[in-house]
């Protein structure tokens, strides 16, 4: 009943949210924050991770998986209430340089939507959805994986991919490399879940084929991320060699092809809380991803009432929120 409750407030604010993007519309976006320039005009991060865009994509409720185009004039993430129990997608874009409102996708209340990524080219966005299995909200063994094409200016209805990479088991998080090969999370009967691979070959998706990556036994990974030329692979994995939770992992393929033993990014990166949902800009500059984290005990002491409701509204909060990060602490971290 609680986690009903929470699912129909967030909807109501949601719509609130989605009303108000509608009257911006007719008032010009009067109301929006004039955003010029790359990445929504935000200060680029070094290699401490910065909260991305607060106020404007991250607001202190869950936002998760953020890819942007090959041109960078354009967006997808995710947002959802707690537990996660309703994924919404969100496309946010730029014209003339100047950034518009955030808008929910057409389909955005019809099922589940997450883990979106842009192929190399910018022509596809494929992410994960429970369109065919409605009734399986959270365990990801409803999901399947989708993309909607590029047609003019908007966008095609989505499209499921075929029984090559798609199963009666859950597939999630697809990444895909220049070369089309397309890479994503598999949950198994058991709720144990892995990475996968289907390699793009004379125009169609070949069967799939699972990672093989040396870590510890027993060890759920997902929310892959495939570099652009397939040198590496990020990851999440909660592992004892991690600093807390949920740890952001890269694992890198030697000239033979084979995947090293991940490597943790490092407690630049890595909390004590969850930290997930990898995905570095095409550019290669920026590493975003999602992170629990929040304000420690301290922060909290000698606020009104006023001042506490106000931080437990805003990012930081404890809800996944959205943190970006210069890209070299990869580079850094090769072997070869």
């Amino acid at each position: 009943m609680k986690s009903q409750i929470s699912i129909i407030a967030f909807i109501i604010f949601i719509h609130a949210f989605a009303g108000c993007q509608m009257q911006n519309e007719k008032k010009e976006n009067n109301d929006f924050p004039v955003l010029m320039g790359p990445y929504l005009g935000q200060k680029p991060p070094g290699m401490t991770p910065e909260l991305f865009a607060p106020g404007i994509i991250s607001y202190g409720f869950h936002e998760l998986r953020i890819t942007f185009s090959p041109d960078g004039d354009e967006a997808f993430y995710v947002t959802c209430p707690n537990k996660y129990s309703h994924r919404i997608l969100v496309h946010v874009s730029s014209n003339n340089n100047k950034w518009s409102a955030p808008q929910l996708v057409p389909f955005a209340w019809e099922c589940n939507n997450g883990g979106p990524s842009f192929s190399p080219d910018g022509s596809r966005l494929y992410f994960a959805s429970n369109k065919d299995n409605t009734e399986i909200i959270m365990d990801g063994s409803g999901l399947d994986i989708w993309y909607i094409e590029r047609n003019g200016t908007s966008w095609t209805d989505p499209v499921k991919l075929p029984e090559t990479i798609n199963s009666n088991l859950g597939e999630f998080a697809p990444s895909i490399a220049s070369n089309g090969n397309l890479y994503f999370g598999v949950t198994d009967k058991n709720y144990k879940t892995f990475i996968y691979c289907s390699k793009f070959q004379a125009g169609k998706y070949i069967a799939r084929e699972k990672i093989k990556i040396d870590l510890q036994p027993d060890i759920n990974i997902g929310s892959a991320f495939i570099a652009p030329d397939e040198s590496y692979l990020l990851f999440q994995a909660n592992m004892d060699s991690g600093f807390g939770r949920n740890d952001i992992y890269v694992s890198f393929r030697n000239k033979e092809g084979i995947w090293d033993a991940p490597v943790n990014l490092g407690e630049k990166i890595n909390s004590e809380y969850n930290d997930f949902g990898p995905r570095v800009s095409f550019d290669g500059k920026y590493l975003f991803f999602t992170s629990d984290r929040n304000y420690p005990a301290e922060m909290y002491k000698g606020k009104n009432f006023s001042e506490l409701i106000e931080m437990l509204k805003s990012p930081r909060n404890g809800y996944g929120t959205l943190y970006w990060a210069d890209a070299k602490i990869i580079d850094e971290l090769r072997p070869y």
